[in-house]
């Protein structure tokens, strides 16, 4: 477990790995992982869940990885939140609720960010589409240039 002065960044890859470019999340997760950057934990999840909060809380940086049914490539983008808005379902939260639950609940905001992949294909199988394994290396050059900036910015 890392310290509080260690923690820098809380990976989460979101996906269900049987349902093929629905696992990209969390295999790009497993990847950063095994580079055993400092400061950087990393799990992966089926799901995002309110329990991740409580792993979260500390983090100076969330990042969630997960596939995407819309928009195009490979996106990281900082997510905003004003206000808590309904959600259909607990088992399966928004990245925007999330946030909106730590604000509420514990009085915090994460600074959280999603790298969504594009998904081309997430019917039940444990095989990526092809345009999925070519958007991994970009994917991976954008987390990790997320990382290294979050390593350089608290280290000055």
């Amino acid at each position: 477990m890392l310290s509080k002065e260690d923690k820098k960044v809380f990976v989460v890859g979101v996906g269900n790995l049987l349902r093929s470019d629905d696992g990209v999340g969390p295999l790009i997760a497993e990847k950063i992982a095994k580079k055993n950057i400092a400061g950087i934990s990393v799990i992966t999840s089926q799901l995002l869940n309110i329990e991740l909060l409580e792993d979260a809380i500390g983090y100076e940086r969330i990042l969630i990885i997960d596939a995407g049914a819309v928009g195009s490539g490979v996106v990281l983008k900082k997510i905003e939140c004003h206000g808590v808005a309904a959600q259909a379902s607990s088992h399966h939260l928004s990245p925007e609720f999330l946030l909106a639950m730590a604000q509420e609940l514990y009085e915090i905001n994460l600074n959280l960010y999603v790298c969504c992949v594009r998904g081309q294909n997430f019917d039940v199988g444990n095989i990526l589409s092809a345009s999925v394994k070519e958007l991994i290396p970009q994917a991976m050059a954008r987390v990790e240039e997320f990382l290294m900036h979050s390593q350089s910015a608290t280290t000055r």
